[in-house]
């Protein structure tokens, strides 16, 4: 075999290695682990996609010799717990002296899981609002207001619900109060305006271009192909996934944008630079 990619995913229900606390870690018991281990990864919960200049045959008889004899284990319990929609606003604010410049934050409930109809339409906001030099967020914030130095927005895919994450990156001393006001501004426009064709036809490209670039490599076909079949529940949808983006709308993401980018939607996260105080300057000699 010249080239061969394997690449194995594990569908359990944590997107991220780690999530919790130190206190989590330290009443952990090896038999937890243990526990842990072999429900998650076990084969039946598993999927493995391999790519390359490879004989199916030989890929076959290995996969019969060293992955069927693993035991098949119970099915993972499904998570069944719903978020109930937020009420309001919450806002965190935090204030550190190793910090050097402020930062700005916004968390909005998208209600769209990696696996959703919806999830092409959450991208290209995603995109209209944050890629490039002539998006939404850097035209406004960055080059005419330079309020920010850089300001973008991504969409979290996995297999619950996730979050629109939007931010701006402040110069030293920059004004928070100024910077909220002026994402607040621009997200208003766009939820009550809407995109135009020009924006809408940009982001589709952008998010083609990405497609195509993703799938120049093994790995990267090894990747979309195991990320469609545990997120989307087929392999084969990746193969609609260009006409996908060409058949949201403007009037798709508009709504989108009305549904998602409310104030009482969102987490509002401040990070404030301060001086260190006397006492601990004093502390640091």
């Amino acid at each position: 075999m010249e080239q061969m990619q394997a690449t194995a995913f594990t569908a359990h229900p944590y997107q991220f290695p780690t999530i919790g606390w130190p206190s989590d870690i330290e009443g952990w018991k090896i038999e937890d682990l243990k526990t842990f281990f072999k429900t998650y990864y076990a084969p039946n919960n598993a999927v493995l996609v391999i790519t390359g200049d490879v004989e199916p045959a030989q890929v076959f008889a290995l996969a019969d010799k060293y992955l069927a004899p693993l035991p098949r284990q119970p099915a993972p319990t499904p998570v069944t717990t719903v978020e109930p929609e937020q009420q309001g606003e919450r806002r965190i604010v935090v204030e550190r002296a190793d910090a050097q410049s402020p930062i700005i934050a916004y968390a909005f409930h998208s209600g769209i899981g990696a696996g959703s109809k919806d999830y092409p339409t959450l991208e290209l906001l995603a995109t209209i609002l944050s890629q490039g030099q002539s998006s939404r967020l850097n035209q406004r914030l960055v080059e005419r207001e330079q309020a920010a130095v850089q300001a973008g927005a991504f969409a979290e895919a996995g297999f619950d619900p996730g979050l629109l994450w939007i931010y701006a990156m402040l110069p030293p001393g920059g004004d928070l109060a100024k910077a909220e006001a002026l994402l607040d501004d621009e997200l208003g426009k766009l939820a009550r305006d809407g995109v135009t064709a020009d924006e809408l036809e940009k982001a589709r490209n952008l998010e083609a271009s990405a497609f195509w670039r993703s799938m120049a490599t093994i790995n990267g076909k090894a990747r979309a192909l195991g990320t469609y079949e545990v997120f989307n529940g087929d392999y084969r949808k990746l193969f609609d996934a260009p006409a996908a983006y060409e058949a949201v709308t403007a009037a798709d993401v508009q709504a989108l944008a009305r549904r998602i980018l409310r104030v009482q939607n969102r987490t509002t996260g401040l990070l404030k630079p301060v001086a260190a105080t006397a006492q601990a300057q004093e502390g640091a000699r």
